[in-house]
């Protein structure tokens, strides 16, 4: 049996995190939300995001408070944060908000939360080599696993089709996110399928062989090959 995880909703644009915070708001009509971060002062003008609109909204919200009774829990930071927010959130709204989409997202992230936010302007920089070997890695493992389908199949080929074009380091960070939905998905264990491999079906897709398609991820792994 196949499977296809995801949040429910995903936030992906410059901008977003004040649209989708709102719904605490307006639909979920949260009145106070723990906060799980990553200690360390490196955050804290990118958490500051975070409180100043949880201020703006009325919602009042406690940090790296395990007892503070509330509506709904935000992992912020790096896949320890969203995988901690996650085990605390119980019956509580879940909300995941990467500082790095693509790096050190916790892939249990995409699976158990409620709401996935990926916002330019609490991500931080990655290097621009650094980025490409994860979708390149990350995209290819996609393609073969215990569950890959035609689902994991079209994100994976949007993600190497980015990277394989005129990106931007904006267009890099929705592959990234891109390729680590498929790899979930394709890894999951709840439903075991046989294994099976896609990479022929990528390679087509994309407009080349198995062969060529293996050239070019490899020199996005490691571009001295």
């Amino acid at each position: 049996m196949q499977s296809f995880l995801t949040p429910d909703k995903l936030y992906f644009k410059k901008g977003c995190l004040p649209v989708a915070l709102r719904e605490l708001r307006d639909e979920l009509h949260a009145g106070r939300v723990l906060i799980v971060t990553d200690e360390g002062k490196q955050l804290e003008p990118a958490l500051a995001l975070v409180t100043n609109i949880l201020n703006e909204l009325g919602i009042g919200y406690a940090v790296n408070r395990e007892s503070f009774e509330s509506d709904a829990v935000i992992g912020f930071g790096y896949a320890r944060a969203l995988e901690r927010a996650a085990a605390l959130a119980g019956e509580r709204y879940c909300i995941a908000v990467p500082v790095s989409a693509g790096w050190e997202l916790s892939v249990p992230a995409w699976r158990q939360a409620d709401m996935v936010i990926l916002d330019e302007d609490v991500c931080e920089p990655v290097p621009e080599k650094r980025m490409c070997m994860h979708i390149a890695q990350t995209a290819r493992a996609s393609l073969v696993g215990a569950n890959p389908s035609d689902y994991t199949l079209s994100l994976s080929v949007q993600a190497l089709r980015i990277l394989f074009g005129s990106h931007t380091a904006a267009s890099l960070l929705h592959a990234a996110a891109m390729a680590e939905m498929a790899y979930t998905a394709a890894h999951s264990d709840e439903y075991p399928a046989d294994a099976l491999n896609l990479f022929p079906d990528a390679a087509e897709a994309l407009g080349m062989t198995a062969e060529e398609l293996e050239t070019k991820i490899n020199c996005a792994v490691d571009p001295a090959q």
